[in-house]
């Protein structure tokens, strides 16, 4: 189970899932539909969106709360860079410090809303009483 919650209106999401890569996979899916791309929207047959575009990353932090921020803050820093949006991850490698892989997503696509940076509340990145990972993000816009 992976999900994010965006509030119409509002540039903060809550995301919840059961495992860390999913709970990443949530979170990027969240940024981009605060940006105004909605990829659950973007097929008639209910299929994934078709990936056209891969970037590669790397990043390392002290904990997965950062570790979450920065993935999210490169996703969205390429994307603008590259006129792409992210639908999706690859991950070759998870811990609490570091993650690497692949985004994939499209090329052509710009965001509605220009998102400068996102930030975690203060509790972080934690498991809730059901021990799924749980964090609330706010994406500055």
């Amino acid at each position: 189970m992976k999900k994010f919650d965006l509030k119409p209106g509002e540039s903060d999401i809550r995301v919840v899932a059961t495992t860390k890569a999913g709970f990443l996979q949530a979170a990027l899916e969240g940024a981009f539909a605060v940006g105004g791309i909605d990829f659950a929207k973007m097929t008639e047959d209910g299929t994934p969106p078709a990936t056209d575009r891969e970037r590669h990353f790397t990043v390392e932090a002290a904990d997965f709360t950062q570790i979450l921020i920065a993935l999210l803050n490169e996703a969205l820093k390429l994307a603008a860079e590259k006129k792409e949006a992210y639908a999706g991850l690859r991950l070759a490698l998870i811990t609490d410090k570091k993650v690497e892989g692949d985004f994939l997503g499209q090329g052509g696509l710009k965001l509605k809303k220009e998102i400068k940076t996102a930030a975690c509340s203060p509790e972080g990145v934690h498991k809730n009483q059901l021990g799924y990972w749980e964090a609330n993000i706010e994406f500055r816009v």
